[in-house]
């Protein structure tokens, strides 16, 4: 990993701003994802994009793989994300990460 990212002070005024879980997942998605593209078994893996799993995601946020869940389905709700899913991981890609 390396560099930074940009956070606007206008986060404040997201819609998810106030749903504490919803929101460590998010941020813990934006330090997460591939700052640049890369493969993984055979898949191009884009910037803004992580593999990943639920279980996964909970251990690394110390959220529960319900609330880890229910945090993507909110966040896939609105737009800030899409996840897709095989019998071993997840693709997780911000919808505008750049």
């Amino acid at each position: 990993m390396a560099g930074w990212i940009k956070l606007h002070r206008s986060i404040k005024e997201w819609e998810w701003y106030s749903d504490l879980k919803t929101r460590s997942l998010f941020i813990h998605l934006l330090i997460s994802v591939n700052w640049k593209d890369g493969k993984f078994r055979g898949k191009n893996i884009f910037r803004g994009q992580i593999v990943t799993s639920y279980g996964k995601l909970a251990s690394d946020s110390g959220l529960s793989v319900q609330n880890v869940r229910t945090c993507l389905k909110n966040l896939m709700l609105t737009g800030e994300l899409t996840c897709e899913s095989t019998n071993d991981f997840t693709v997780v890609t911000l919808t505008n990460y750049g």
